[in-house]
């Protein structure tokens, strides 16, 4: 499962590089991010945090950065930051987070 995360993680990142749309790129930033860190906590899980910690602290601060810069964008462009599918879907990463975290 871990690797899987890792891929798709991954793809979200290349994703990002396509889109011109600023607002879109942002979104799909963040979505990486989340993913990434889902990749971090499942290190946790399997034993090898200290081997993800790294990773999991810079998605921790781009989550951050991309947040603002999506709501400046969205703000310039009158769009919404997040659709409620988009949101929905990074509440569940988050929770889905929170899980492993509880477990261990």
């Amino acid at each position: 499962m871990m690797q899987t995360v890792a891929w798709i993680a991954a793809g979200l990142v290349f994703a990002t590089f396509y889109v011109r749309n600023p607002v879109h790129m942002r979104r799909l930033a963040i979505l990486s991010n989340i993913a990434f860190i889902l990749y971090a906590m499942l290190g946790v899980q399997e034993g090898i945090f200290d081997k993800v910690q790294p990773i999991l602290v810079l998605h921790v601060s781009a989550l951050g950065i991309n947040w603002k810069r999506l709501k400046e964008a969205a703000a310039q462009r009158s769009e919404k930051p997040f659709p409620g599918v988009l949101l929905a879907l990074a509440a569940g990463v988050t929770y889905l987070t929170g899980s492993v975290l509880r477990r261990n």
